[in-house]
């Protein structure tokens, strides 16, 4: 993807945020699937392959790029942030995060018609960000208001829209029709992808010409997903040695689809 020219980031300041979105999804939608462990309950047998995975070939292709990908750049790098910032500072920035994200999952929320968690979203928004030192420290949790998290495609799966067929994107990783859409929603029901060229001018008298919010915001991103990827070196580790996983390409599309349904369901 080329870079947009400046004029074009002031004339459409969504794809600044755009690309800073895909880059934060593309960990935390490819392996964040490890998080159900080897839960391993699969129900595929009640729908055939072609039904779930019509393009499998081409899928697996992309797959294999995505797990090249990932061995020579994104784990390497985790092991790089792993080594540098201890356990604490790696927590004090994925609060940090956690709640800089608040605005989004809570419009999210209110699509959905999720009134009480709309609320514990902005609690936690309001508490971390005071008491919390700006969402350094998760106050809210200790609280009794745990974190959840929410995105468009859960969005659409609960306005009653089909999974469609399964699909491997490049670098994204797992995804499905529904789901691919839902990233692209995502980049424009996201409050933060708008504060590019609000906050242009003020950041240039401060930080001069290469430092603005939309820098700012893309950094974090890029943090973000190999905060991410570090958090799961032992999870994917463990996944790919397991003895049920004869073939890794189908265990991991199994428990991502499984874990889609259950986000919907607030499971």
């Amino acid at each position: 993807m080329s870079c947009p020219t400046r004029g074009t980031r002031h004339r459409f300041p969504w794809l600044r945020g755009l690309l800073a979105l895909v880059l934060s999804l593309a960990l935390l939608s490819a392996p964040a699937h490890v998080a159900w462990g080897s839960n391993h309950d699969i129900d595929e047998e009640e729908q055939t392959v072609e039904s779930i995975d019509p393009f499998e070939d081409f899928n697996r292709a992309v797959f294999g790029f995505n797990e090249a990908l990932d061995a020579v750049i994104f784990l390497p790098l985790a092991k790089i942030y792993r080594a540098i910032f201890p356990k604490p500072i790696r927590d004090t920035f994925r609060n940090f995060m956690r709640n800089l994200n608040a605005p989004f999952i809570l419009a999210n929320d209110i699509l959905q018609g999720e009134g009480e968690r709309a609320g514990m979203t902005l609690s936690r928004f309001l508490v971390n960000t005071t008491l919390g030192v700006g969402g350094l420290f998760d106050v809210a949790a200790g609280m009794g208001v745990p974190y959840h998290e929410e995105d468009f495609g859960q969005t659409l799966g609960v306005w009653g829209m089909e999974e469609g067929a399964y699909i491997v994107l490049p670098i994204l990783g797992p995804s499905t029709v529904r789901d691919g859409l839902g990233k692209v929603g995502d980049a424009f029901i996201n409050p933060l992808n708008y504060l590019s060229t609000a906050g242009d001018d003020a950041e240039k008298i401060i930080f001069g010409h290469r430092h603005n919010i939309a820098d700012f915001l893309f950094g974090a991103r890029l943090l973000e997903v190999v905060d991410a990827r570090e958090r799961l070196i032992e999870p994917i580790e463990l996944l790919k040695k397991d003895p049920l996983a004869l073939d890794y390409y189908t265990l991991i599309r199994s428990v991502f689809l499984q874990r889609r349904n259950k986000e919907i369901l607030n499971k």
